[in-house]
């Protein structure tokens, strides 16, 4: 199956590609839910021999229209209950919250169901993420000790060693406002993940989540996470919650369908390598790559939309700024798809195929000149620059970080050049060293009080040389011998900062 516009045609307008994704199967929020009420209902019935409550709570279930059956099924605390109940049940040892406790939330939320309100939220008010949005709120600490809220505090410190805070009025417009720069450019699709989110939550921006600026957990299905330093940049914050609404949608299409074989999990199961991000970050399985690559194709139509809109959309939200971008978003996206058919396609059962083979279809439809096949000096140089802007912002600063800095930096440009020669860039290769040799000192050393901004600056250089030199934007030769050299030099870079990273 292929993405079609118009008329079965395969080139059209890109905003049609906003519908069709939302009406597809892989995409349709009616569809997905109907097949995740489906799961969940079985899975009480599962548990109701064992705890009467569920029963209690399927046939309360039962009785309810759809809405108000997926405000206590999409709620993060009644699915942990169920899956908590259900592993316990089945293994007969103990697994998360108590049964006694997952019984007390079932009651609970039966007794809720007749009045149609988010059981999380009963018991306090609560505020939308955006007025027209029925089923999606944001998460306030301030509210009582009730047991739904305590048994979500216990959940997320779980997962994440961390407590939602309490947002203030014009962080909550900020937030309002990046759901309406989602449905001013990607109304179907925005409107369609969306629904799959039942709570975001802020995380403080110090403290464990300090350095992610968002994040989602399948065991936490129905709360997206977001770093409250997002709250004044409505574009990041716009990019950052499509991502995580599109993981709830895979997560909720995921509790309905097999995508992959069965033994997905074992030990030697394959993994690639995903280059744009930090060594001990960039190891991914089959599932961390499906869900990406479903991400980023939907970040890529997001970005190509608000390209072709952007005197509209600026004159009312103001320009884009810090968001990741189509280029990078589409790349990453055709890169996934390729690594995922090269490597793990055998971890595929026939709905996974079709799942990658729809978006991959989609994709080439708002972007039908992909990067040459095996292509990543662009993918490295996404990493390489990430790395210096993270050294930017070190606290850290004297004579060892000067020398730690300036060894590298003489290494990286040794690397940089040798690729350089390879393809007999000269003219890239007297700007590289004109423009390097001027930020370090007399005696070879980047200055100690500007060792961060300089080492910055050289690393932006060095990624402009060789992107420059390149022929088309992604590769520097045919044999991609001189590429090979500019990986060995990121990957040696990125190995020997990592410890500084960490510290």
């Amino acid at each position: 199956m292929s993405a079609e516009i118009a008329d079965g045609g395969t080139s059209g307008p890109t905003d049609k590609l906003d519908a069709l994704l939302a009406q597809h199967p892989f995409g349709n929020a009616d569809y997905i839910t109907r097949q995740l009420h489906i799961c969940y209902m079985r899975r009480l019935g599962k548990i109701s021999p064992r705890l009467p409550s569920a029963g209690t709570l399927l046939d309360a279930l039962n009785r309810a229209g759809p809405a108000r059956r997926h405000r206590v099924i999409g709620d993060t605390v009644v699915r942990c209950a169920v899956n908590h109940a259900l592993r316990q049940v089945e293994a007969g040892t103990p697994y998360g919250m108590p049964l006694q406790q997952c019984g007390e939330l079932f009651e609970e939320a039966a007794d809720h169901l007749a009045d149609g309100k988010p059981v999380l939220l009963r018991s306090a008010p609560a505020s939308r993420l955006s007025p027209d949005l029925e089923q999606t709120f944001v998460w306030s600490d301030l509210r009582g000790d009730d047991r739904f809220s305590r048994a979500f505090r216990d959940l997320v410190d779980d997962n994440y060693g961390e407590r939602p805070c309490t947002l203030e009025e014009d962080e909550q417009a900020v937030l309002a406002q990046a759901v309406r720069i989602l449905q001013d450019t990607v109304p179907m699709v925005s409107r369609s993940t969306l629904r799959h989110t039942h709570l975001v939550a802020i995380f403080p921006e110090d403290g464990p989540f300090a350095r992610v600026n968002s994040s989602s957990e399948f065991k936490l299905s129905g709360t997206v996470f977001l770093n409250r330093k997002l709250l004044s940049n409505p574009w990041r914050v716009a990019e950052h919650l499509l991502h995580e609404t599109l993981h709830q949608q895979m997560y909720d299409f995921r509790h309905g369908h097999t995508l992959l074989v069965e033994d997905v999990h074992r030990e030697d199961a394959p993994t690639f390598c995903s280059l744009w991000n930090l060594p001990d970050k960039n190891n991914w399985n089959i599932y961390r790559g499906l869900a990406a690559f479903h991400v980023y194709v939907h970040l890529g139509l997001f970005f190509t939309l608000a390209e072709e809109r952007s005197a509209h959309l600026q004159k009312i939200h103001g320009p884009p700024a810090g968001i990741t971008g189509r280029r990078k978003a589409t790349t990453r996206a055709h890169y996934l798809a390729e690594q995922i058919r090269a490597v793990c396609w055998d971890e595929m059962g026939e709905a996974g195929k079709e799942y990658v083979e729809w978006f991959d279809s989609v994709l080439t439809v708002f972007d039908p000149a992909p990067p040459p096949s095996d292509s990543y000096v662009h993918l490295l140089l996404d990493r390489y620059e990430r790395e210096a802007r993270s050294v930017e912002r070190l606290s850290a600063c004297g004579p060892d970080l000067s020398d730690h800095l300036s060894e590298l930096a003489r290494m990286e440009i040794a690397g940089a050049r040798s690729a350089l020669a390879a393809i007999e860039a000269g003219e890239a290769l007297q700007r590289l060293d004109d423009a390097t040799a001027e930020l370090f000192d007399a005696e070879g050393r980047l200055p100690i009080s500007e060792s961060r901004t300089r080492f910055t600056g050289i690393r932006s250089v060095v990624a402009g040389a060789i992107l420059q030199a390149s022929h088309d934007g992604y590769t520097l030769s045919e044999s991609r011998v001189p590429d090979a050299i500019v990986r060995q030099m990121v990957e040696t870079s990125s190995q020997r900062l990592k410890p500084l990273l960490d510290a």
